[in-house]
C-alpha cells in the first residue's frame, strides 16, 4: 500500500496470503480482510516493531523492500549477522554491544574472566548474557546493582559489612606483634635479631 492508500483489492486468492506491512518503527496498524466486497470481514491489529539492536532497517533498491540489515559498522568488522532472529557471532574472547544503548560498539579482547566465552552466537536485546560473574556494561566492566568486585577476583557480589571485622583482626593481630617485639626484646640494634 502506499502512504495514502487505505484499501487495496487483491483479487482472487485460493489459498495462504502472506503480506508484508512496512512503514516506520512503532506504528500500530489495522490490518481489514474480507472475502469480498460487503463480505465477512477478519481484522487484524499489527504492531510494526523496530529491529533488534545492532540492525537497521534498510531499503533494498531492486525491489523497494525494507529490511532489517546487520550493521555496517558490525559487518566492517567481520561480524556475521543472523536477521532471521536477530542474533550476531562474535569471536570467542572478544565483547560486542551497543554503546549508550544505540551505538554498536566491539572490543577484540574482553579482559580475563569477564566475559562469557561460551556464548559465541547472542542477541544484543540480552546484553546480560554476554558478561560473567555478575557484570554488566561496556566491555562487562560494571557491576549490577548492589554488588562490588571482591577482593582478589573479578567476581561481582553483593556488598555486605563483613568486610570491617578484618580491620578488627589487624588489629588484634598488630597489637600482638608489637607485644612479641617487646616481650622478646626483638630489636635491630641490639637483643636478638642484631646477634644474628
Amino acid at each position: 500500500l502506499g502512504p495514502t492508500q487505505k484499501t487495496q483489492w487483491i483479487g482472487t486468492v485460493c489459498g495462504t496470503l502472506e503480506y508484508q506491512i512496512y512503514g516506520p518503527e512503532m506504528v500500530s496498524l489495522t490490518l481489514v480482510l474480507s472475502t469480498y466486497p460487503g463480505g465477512k470481514q477478519t481484522v487484524i491489529e499489527v504492531m510494526l516493531l523496530p529491529c533488534e539492536p545492532g540492525f537497521t532497517l534498510t531499503s533494498n533498491s531492486s525491489n523497494n523492500l525494507m529490511t532489517c540489515d546487520c550493521s555496517l559498522f558490525f559487518t566492517s568488522h567481520g561480524v556475521v549477522c543472523d536477521a532471521s532472529d536477530g542474533t550476531v557471532t562474535r569471536n570467542k574472547n572478544s565483547w560486542i554491544g551497543l554503546y549508550n544503548n544505540t551505538l554498536p560498539a566491539l572490543a577484540s579482547n574482553c579482559p580475563l574472566d569477564y566475559c562469557n566465552t561460551t556464548i559465541i552466537k547472542l542477541s544484543l536485546a540480552r546484553p546480560g548474557d554476554l558478561c560473567n560473574g555478575g557484570r554488566t556494561g561496556i566491555i562487562c566492566g560494571h557491576c549490577h546493582g548492589n554488588c562490588s568486585v571482591i577482593f582478589g577476583s573479578s567476581l561481582c557480589k553483593v556488598c555486605s559489612d563483613m568486610w570491617l571485622m578484618t580491620l578488627v583482626m589487624f588489629a588484634v593481630l598488630g597489637a600482638l606483634l608489637v607485644a612479641a617485639l617487646f616481650f622478646l626484646n626483638l630489636t635491630v640494634t641490639q637483643g636478638t635479631l642484631y646477634e644474628l
